[in-house]
C-alpha cells in the first residue's frame, strides 16, 4: 500500500485531499472515510514530497499540484490543477521560466491565502546551488 505523502485542507468540502504515485483520494471528515473521486483528465504522477506539491487554492476553490522534474537536466516542472466541482484534472501550459533547473527534484513548498500565492523553493541538490524561489498565482481564464 502506498501512503499518501502529499496533502492540503479543503476548507470549504472539509475534505483532506492528498497524494502519492498514481493514487489521489481524499478523507471526508464529516463521514469520517476515505474516497477515491475518480478524477478525469490528466491526473499526474504524484512521486513523493521531494518531488510534488499539494496545495488547496482557497480563492480559486481549486487543488493545485506542481511536480517537479524527475531528472536533470530537465526545465522545471509541471503544474497541474483539480477542480473538485468537476472532478478533472488539467496540466496546464507552463509559465516557468526556462532557466530555472534542479539537479534532481527538490522543492519544498506552501500556500498563502492572505497573498493568494503560492511559493516553490528549488533547491540545487545538496550542494544548494543554484537555488530558486518562485511565486506562482493561478488565474481563471475568463
Amino acid at each position: 500500500t502506498l501512503l499518501p505523502q502529499l496533502g492540503c485542507l479543503d476548507t470549504v468540502r472539509k475534505r483532506l485531499w492528498t497524494a502519492a504515485g498514481k493514487r489521489f483520494l481524499y478523507f471526508d471528515f464529516a463521514k469520517s472515510r476515505w474516497v477515491n473521486p475518480k478524477a478525469q483528465g490528466s491526473q499526474p504522477v504524484f512521486g513523493n514530497t521531494n518531488s510534488a506539491s499539494l496545495h488547496y487554492d482557497t480563492a480559486n476553490d481549486l487543488v493545485i499540484c506542481l511536480k517537479a522534474p524527475q531528472r536533470h537536466p530537465k526545465p522545471w516542472g509541471e503544474m497541474f490543477v483539480y477542480d473538485p466541482k468537476a472532478n478533472k484534472w488539467t496540466l496546464l501550459p507552463s509559465t516557468f521560466p526556462a532557466d530555472v533547473h534542479t539537479k534532481y527534484m527538490g522543492q519544498n513548498a506552501f500556500y498563502s491565502t492572505e497573498l493568494n500565492a503560492h511559493f516553490h523553493y528549488v533547491a540545487g541538490d545538496s550542494r544548494n546551488k543554484p537555488a530558486t524561489m518562485m511565486a506562482y498565482r493561478y488565474k481563471r481564464e475568463e
